[in-house]
């Protein structure tokens, strides 16, 4: 939200435009965030395909595959949100006590997906190395 979008009405509403600046800089590192993830997606997408793609379906694969694509859906929704819902102050503060639960709650979910694949990557290297000897 620019200050081109704000009404005079809301001018009087705001504080020199804080809110709207905070909500506009939340908007654009969201969309770059968006971004980022889908050139990340490009880049590895070769690698991904050989060693994920490929492979017969196995625990890890399924765990990577959801945390690849579910941070990506979350990160686009994140965007809309704030492009629509977000971005017309006044906010409610139940929206966003809401959203932010919702934030807290998928980092929460999403770094224990990533501590779980760590510990069954120890688990399976520890096995595999057991059995060699």
């Amino acid at each position: 939200m620019t200050a081109n979008h704000v009404s005079a009405q809301d001018r009087a509403t705001i504080p020199n435009g804080d809110i709207a600046r905070a909500l506009y800089a939340q908007e654009w590192s969201s969309l770059g965030a968006v971004v980022l993830i889908i050139w990340d997606m490009f880049l590895l997408f070769n690698d991904e395909y050989i060693h994920i793609w490929r492979t017969p379906s196995f625990t890890l694969k399924w765990i990577y595959v959801f945390t690849r694509y579910s941070a990506l859906l979350f990160q686009c929704t994140s965007y809309y949100f704030l492009k629509y819902t977000l971005s017309r102050p006044p906010i409610p503060e139940s929206i966003c006590f809401v959203w932010t639960f919702v934030q807290a709650g998928v980092i929460q979910i999403m770094a224990s997906v990533i501590e779980g694949v760590l510990m069954l990557r120890g688990l399976f290297f520890a096995t595999s190395n057991a059995l060699q000897v």
